[in-house]
């Protein structure tokens, strides 16, 4: 008897674990551990863009359900992409601050001239912005040199001007969260960067 109640409860218990309550209460736990670890892990600041890498490589794998661990997924690829995704880090910021500094340079122009190198800047920075959007979806897909990462970002983004558009408008929508409910931020991240990854795989998969 004893073995036969055994046997109920942990037939009850699979029977738990397989429902959709415990499915979505679970995959809601999984998001918002990635999205903290994520947090925490940007903490340095210059760890920004390897935890990103980490972050992105993860929502990849859970895509692919390849695999579906989440601490030793997001610490594999942090490691094997900290070098890379820290010099463009650093390629980034400068690409930042000269953008930056065009803009307020611009200020001190004639109207006309103003007016040219705003739109040269606008062209310059959205180009930009596509480029940022597939760059970490585009490094944890394929293994490739930075000068390569970079040239494949730009040409998917602008090749894919729909889908592009379309993970600006979740990015808005991530950013704008984060504003006015700045706890939304430990579900929001992930669950972006899940969503962006997903719309950018459609583009890889034309490739």
């Amino acid at each position: 008897m004893e073995y036969l109640k055994l046997f109920r409860e942990l037939g009850d218990t699979m029977k738990f674990l397989n429902s959709g309550f415990y499915q979505t209460i679970n995959t809601i736990s999984n998001f918002f551990l990635l999205s903290l670890l994520w947090l925490l892990m940007c903490l340095p600041v210059l760890t920004i863009f390897p935890a990103t890498a980490g972050m992105f490589a993860v929502v990849r794998e859970w895509l692919t359900k390849k695999n579906t661990h989440l601490f030793s997924l997001f610490f594999r690829y942090f490691k094997e992409n900290f070098k890379q995704s820290l010099f463009l880090s650093f390629i980034w910021a400068l690409c930042l601050v000269i953008l930056i500094v065009d803009f307020m340079f611009t200020k001190q122009l004639p109207p006309t001239m103003k007016l040219l190198f705003l739109m040269i800047l606008f062209i310059a920075g959205t180009l930009f912005t596509f480029t940022s959007i597939f760059l970490f979806p585009v490094m944890v897909q394929y293994n490739s040199n930075v000068t390569r990462l970079i040239k494949a970002s730009f040409l998917l983004s602008i090749g894919n001007f729909p889908l592009t558009l379309l993970c600006m408008v979740i990015l808005g929508l991530i950013i704008s969260a984060a504003f006015f409910y700045p706890i939304s931020i430990f579900l929001s991240i992930s669950v972006g960067a899940y969503t962006i990854y997903a719309i950018c795989n459609r583009a890889f998969h034309k490739v």
